[in-house]
């Protein structure tokens, strides 16, 4: 039935094309073309999500069907661990079966199953949830934990972020059994069996810092250059007390899933200390504290609220990252959300007497209509993301000031030649967020293709200006400038691009072509074998080598 349903509710994506951030890891992924490339590009960086993208590549090519369905087949796998754990936990195959379903069905799992990029977060559930129930039991044999170690490693190859798993599964094996009236073990054998998992997160954990360290220098540049579109400028306190906001936006995601989009922006200017970080202060004491009380009365409620907690805090920015909301940061909390609902559930179908078929019944729909109800908001989501376009409208309808909805939207408009639009929207998100380089350079972008030359200037420098150690920005104000026919400027700006980077080939090829035609035949010849010697890819805005503007 789980499979059924699977096929039942998330069938409509396959059809759908890339969307969003399935354009760059996809589309654009050189890595994925040759088994060299792949491993002399792929970092450790989630290694194994990315090793599925290279296996659909070389099975389907570019043919997003065959991605689709890969992460369907995920999903459901997901489902089904859920339902493993929950029946090893509970020993209760109705409550694994509600669990399983209502984490199959739930709304809020769209953005992670329909779009290609977001399959770390769906492979990242598979593994964790099968490792849960590997050891969800009192005593787990031997080699039960040694796949429970296996499947975490692999776990923390699809995604950092499951490497609190270990300090739930302890926090479950100690509290759970007073209340279930199972067999205790002692605190030594739980650490025994915790102990290798807990080494595993350090070392994960341990990697992670040093990767941002090395990559970025130190915290403060590492948030300077990641946060500074989410931040508004605010500080690391002010952003923790804003991310407070977002607590009661994914508690109503879980419960009542209305309203979905693929950004959940917060303006730049939205008050820090304002009823939204009260109210989510109050939230998160609210959790703690039923947490707390539930204890002897339905530990796994406590177990569930634990499960949502702590998967939360990797994606809270505490390290700063791009996001306030993003739906798919709930695809493997909201399990701990599926497992209090199908233990409310299940005791609501026990109830009264034995006999009293009205409560079995009773229970029985309610898991039905909340089933029916998800399944119908996933379908209608999943049209959603077919393409940019429809993606993009969707989400402007539900937050017409989220300026990368402006930005992806104008940008799907410009792809499709449709420049009008495109400007006018690309105008726009300028307009919500005139401090950031990025819009500006898409603008520019856009009046260059519809051949409004000194309009795409004026909007490189623009971008220039506010970050001018960007080589990407000042390339493509030399290009406007060359179009423009200022000959002298973009000499000027191509020479700054090669100081910023000497190897870029694109750059120094552009210079021979203007020296050549100003007559300069030695600086010409010097700057084309150059770009012979240096044959490197376009920088994107960190000066890594992407050549899109997205």
């Amino acid at each position: 039935s789980i499979i059924l349903l699977g096929i039942v509710i998330y069938g409509n994506t396959l059809p759908n094309g890339f969307t969003y951030d399935d354009h760059f890891q996809i589309e654009q992924n050189e890595a994925l073309r040759t088994w060299s490339q792949f491993v002399h590009r792929t970092s450790l960086y989630r290694p194994l999500t990315k090793l599925t993208w290279f296996a659909d590549y070389h099975l389907w090519g570019l043919n997003p069907l065959g991605y689709h369905l890969t992460n369907l087949i995920l999903h459901i796998l997901a489902s089904i661990a859920l339902y493993s754990f929950v029946w090893r936990l509970l020993r209760r195959h109705w409550s694994a079966w509600a669990a399983s379903i209502i984490f199959l069905a739930h709304p809020v799992h769209t953005e992670s199953v329909a779009s290609v990029a977001n399959r770390g977060d769906v492979l990242a559930a598979v593994l964790v949830f099968s490792a849960w129930a590997l050891v969800a039991t009192e005593r787990p044999a031997r080699w039960a934990s040694a796949g429970a170690c296996a499947l975490f490693i692999l776990a923390l190859l699809s995604k950092e972020t499951t490497a609190v798993f270990p300090v739930l599964l302890l926090a479950q094996r100690r509290l759970l059994p007073a209340g279930q009236g199972r067999e205790r073990t002692p605190l030594s054998t739980d650490l025994k069996l915790v102990s290798p998992l807990l080494v595993l997160s350090a070392i994960a954990l341990g990697y992670a810092g040093c990767k941002l360290f090395i990559t970025w220098g130190t915290f403060g540049q590492t948030w300077g250059s990641m946060g500074h579109s989410l931040s508004g400028g605010r500080s690391y306190g002010e952003i923790l007390i804003t991310e407070l906001g977002a607590v009661p936006v994914y508690l109503r995601l879980l419960v009542a899933p209305s309203g979905l989009r693929a950004d959940y922006y917060f303006p730049s200017d939205a008050p820090l200390h304002g009823m939204d970080a009260w109210l989510g202060l109050v939230f998160v004491a609210g959790l703690i504290t039923i947490a707390c009380l539930m204890l002897r009365r339905a530990a796994t409620v406590s177990i569930g609220l634990l499960w949502f907690i702590l998967f939360m805090l990797p994606v809270s920015n505490i390290v700063p990252g791009a996001f306030f909301v993003a739906e798919r940061y709930l695809y493997i909390p909201s399990g701990g959300f599926c497992l209090i609902g199908a233990v409310a559930l299940d005791r609501l179908r026990r109830a009264g007497a034995p006999s009293a078929m009205r409560f079995q019944w009773g229970a029985t729909a309610l898991l039905a209509v909340v089933t029916l109800s998800f399944s119908w908001l996933t379908i209608s989501r999943n049209r959603e993301w077919r393409d940019d376009l429809v993606l993009w409208r969707a989400t402007l309808r539900e937050n017409p000031l989220s300026a990368p909805a402006r930005t992806n939207l104008g940008l799907a408009e410009m792809a499709r030649k449709n420049y009008h639009e495109a400007i006018y929207h690309l105008e726009q998100a300028v307009a919500l967020r005139p401090d950031l380089a990025e819009p500006h350079n898409n603008l520019g972008a856009a009046y260059g293709e519809a051949g409004r030359s000194l309009d795409a200037v004026a909007q490189f420098s623009v971008a220039a200006a506010i970050a001018p150690q960007v080589p990407k920005f000042r390339y493509n104000l030399a290009l406007a400038h060359k179009e423009a026919g200022q000959i002298d400027s973009a000499i000027r700006e191509l020479v700054r691009v090669v100081e910023l980077w000497p190897e870029f080939a694109g750059a120094h090829y552009e210079l021979g072509l203007l020296y050549l035609e100003a007559g300069d035949l030695e600086d010409a010849r010097r700057h084309f074998a150059l770009s012979g010697r240096n044959a490197r890819d376009e920088p994107d805005e960190n000066g890594s080598g992407r050549t899109n503007t997205r």
